[in-house]
C-alpha cells in the first residue's frame, strides 16, 4: 500500500482492521506513529460527542409537555370565558332593554288576542272571589280588586306585557258576545290608545283606580258592556 493510499484510509477509518492497512503501518514507524495520533483524535473527537443526557430528562420533557398543553387550556378557556362573559353583556343589555323600554300596550294586546282561541267555553263562570285570589299575586295593582261579581268570566290566567305581570280575563255578555280585559299596573313607560282598532278586532284602555283596563273584541257594544261592569265592580 502507498503511501497516499495508507493516508486516505488512515483519515477515513483509522480503527479500519483491513490487514493490508495494518501491514503498512506495522512496517513503517512513521506510518505507525501517524495513525496512532490519528486513533487519539479520533478517539477525542468520540468523547466530545458522547454526552451522558441528564438522570432526569425523561421527567423534564414530560413536565413541557404538560406546561405546554397547559397554556394551550388556558388560552382555550380565558377565549371561551372572554366570549361567555361578551354574551352575557349582550344579553344583559339586551334584557335591560326590554325591561326598560316603553311598552305599547295596544300591540301586546292585539298580539296575546291572536295566540288565544277566538272563542272560550260558555259554561264556565269564575268567581270574583277566584279572580281577587289571582290579582293578589300581582306587585304594583295597589291593592285593585273586584267587589262583587263583573258578569259572567269564562276564562282567568296571568299573563305578561313585556316583563310585566297581569290578568288575563274573558268576559262575557247575555247574547254571547266575550270580551278579552287585561288588568295591568300602571307604570311610566306604557303608551295606549284610548280607542284602537286592529287586524278585525276593537279596543279601548282606561285607567281604573291607577291600574290599566285594556279591552279587546269584536264588537263595540260589547267593549261598552264590559266597561261598564269593570267601572261599578273593581276598585
Amino acid at each position: 500500500m502507498d503511501e497516499l493510499e495508507f493516508r486516505r484510509k488512515a483519515y477515513a477509518e483509522p480503527h479500519s482492521q483491513d490487514e493490508a492497512f495494518l501491514e503498512a503501518a506495522n512496517a513503517d514507524s512513521a506510518k505507525h506513529d501517524f495513525l496512532s495520533d490519528l486513533k487519539s483524535l479520533d478517539n477525542k473527537i468520540a468523547d466530545a460527542l458522547h454526552v451522558s443526557p441528564p438522570e432526569d430528562l425523561t421527567e423534564r420533557l414530560i413536565l413541557r409537555q404538560q406546561l405546554k398543553q397547559h397554556q394551550k387550556v388556558k388560552r382555550t378557556t380565558s377565549f371561551v370565558v372572554s366570549m361567555a362573559a361578551s354574551v352575557a353583556f349582550v344579553a344583559g343589555v339586551t334584557f335591560t332593554m326590554l325591561r326598560t323600554g316603553e311598552i305599547d300596550l295596544t300591540s301586546y294586546a292585539i298580539a296575546h288576542q291572536h295566540h288565544g282561541p277566538e272563542h272560550f267555553s260558555a259554561s264556565k263562570d269564575i268567581s270574583f272571589a277566584k279572580i281577587n285570589h289571582e290579582l293578589n299575586g300581582i306587585k304594583g295593582l295597589k291593592g285593585g280588586h273586584f267587589t262583587k261579581q263583573p258578569g259572567q268570566v269564562v276564562f282567568a290566567k296571568y299573563c305578561d306585557f313585556q316583563g310585566i305581570k297581569g290578568m288575563h280575563l274573558v268576559m262575557q255578555n247575555k247574547t254571547g258576545g266575550q270580551v278579552t280585559v287585561f288588568i295591568i299596573p300602571n307604570e311610566d313607560r306604557m303608551i295606549a290608545k284610548s280607542n284602537f282598532e286592529k287586524d278585525g278586532f276593537e279596543g279601548m284602555t282606561f285607567d281604573q283606580n291607577g291600574n290599566y283596563m285594556i279591552l279587546v273584541g269584536k264588537d263595540q257594544q260589547d267593549l261598552n258592556y264590559v266597561k261598564k261592569e269593570i267601572k261599578d265592580t273593581f276598585i
